[in-house]
C-alpha cells in the first residue's frame, strides 16, 4: 500500500469522526471534553491544521455545516 493514501485514509478517518461529533449538536465545551476524550493529540492536530486550512480557504462551512 501507499504511505501516501495510507495517511489520506486516516485523515478521512478523523475528519469522519470529528463530523459525527459535530453532529451530535453538543455544546463547545462538551466538543472540547469529547475532542480531548475521543482524539489523540496527533489527531487533535490533525484537525486543527485542517480547520486552519479551510478557514483560510473559506471552505469551513462548505465541509462542516454547523446548521445541520
Amino acid at each position: 500500500m501507499n504511505i501516501e493514501n495510507d495517511s489520506s485514509d486516516l485523515v478521512a478517518d478523523i475528519l469522519e469522526r470529528f463530523q459525527t461529533l459535530i453532529n451530535e449538536n453538543l455544546s463547545e465545551d462538551e466538543i472540547e471534553a469529547r475532542l480531548k476524550m475521543d482524539f489523540t493529540e496527533e489527531e487533535q492536530k490533525i484537525i486543527s491544521e485542517t480547520f486552519l486550512s479551510l478557514l483560510e480557504a473559506g471552505e469551513t462551512e462548505r465541509h462542516f455545516p454547523l446548521d445541520g
